[in-house]
């Protein structure tokens, strides 16, 4: 696309960022974006905002802060919050969050793959159930899935109901909750599946 496709289509999305500010920006004379700007950049050149952000794949390491390069993979996983920068002073490294550190954002995506995996136990646990009814012989596979099965469950829903309290502590809107969760929040939960 030309600069002035792009300025162009900026315009169309809402938001007009004209050539001048584009032509600076591909250079890298202008320093600042606003997060607006960046949004209606990457719709507007079909992209990913983190690519613009990044560029992973096309360097070695990548530049996060003023001075600070991080291996490519971890920009993203960052920006995220899937990681947590450290940034005592004499300390600028990247960890997984502690308890109480996760982003916001990790929280909800962390709670949706609960819930996915939960979904996947539980229809294993059928499958298993249908082919025994078919062979005879399957029972006791049967059973192991199902031992294996509860063991998941309670896994999960000890690890959902930690981070449905840490988004609850936040004020964060709650999302759906499989059958079975409960706590002493008095919370009604809806309901997405029978409990088993």
């Amino acid at each position: 696309m030309t600069v002035q496709a792009v300025a162009d289509r900026c315009a169309d999305l809402g938001l007009p960022i004209g050539r001048v500010t584009i032509t600076k920006l591909e250079g890298g004379k202008r320093q600042a974006i606003t997060p607006a700007e960046l949004t209606v950049l990457a719709a507007a050149l079909e992209a990913a905002p983190i690519d613009l952000l990044y560029p992973i794949g096309y360097e070695k390491d990548i530049e996060v802060l003023p001075g600070l390069r991080i291996d490519p993979d971890h920009a993203p996983r960052w920006f995220g919050g899937e990681l947590k920068l450290d940034t005592r002073p004499g300390v600028l490294t990247l960890r997984k969050p502690q308890s109480g550190e996760e982003s916001d954002t990790y929280l909800v995506q962390h709670h949706d793959d609960l819930v996915s995996q939960l979904a996947v136990r539980q229809a294993e646990v059928d499958q298993a159930t249908a082919d025994a009814a078919a062979n005879p012989d399957q029972h006791a596979l049967v059973d192991y899935v199902r031992e294996r099965h509860h063991e998941w469950r309670a896994y999960h829903f000890a690890e959902m109901r930690r981070t449905r309290a840490q988004m609850r502590e936040r004020d964060m809107t709650l999302p759906e909750a499989p059958a079975g969760i409960d706590d002493d929040s008095g919370e009604s939960y809806v309901r997405t599946e029978e409990a088993t």
